[in-house]
């Protein structure tokens, strides 16, 4: 008898404060990883119209989904991470 083992559910937080630059890289290195993330979540803690692009350009080709957050606050980078982990 073979049993398979169940692929883990993981979820990616990226927390993004005017980074648009180098989002879609993190995407990208993301999807080249061996094991596939159930979802990946983007929190930006400030109204960054060029990440947000940016997520949305690189999440066309995955096969996980991909969410932009946006803190109403400017919490800083741990406030993003808890965010992102309380949506996951």
């Amino acid at each position: 008898m073979t049993v398979e083992a169940e692929a883990p559910s993981i979820s990616v937080v990226i927390p993004t404060h005017f980074r648009s630059e180098i989002v879609g890289a993190a995407i990208e290195s993301i999807a080249r990883q061996t094991t596939q993330p159930r979802e990946l979540l983007v929190v930006s803690d400030v109204e960054d119209l060029a990440a947000e692009a940016a997520v949305g350009k690189a999440s066309s080709q995955l096969t996980f989904s991909v969410r932009y957050l946006r803190n109403a606050a400017v919490p800083g980078v741990c406030g993003s991470r808890n965010l992102g982990a309380a949506k996951a």
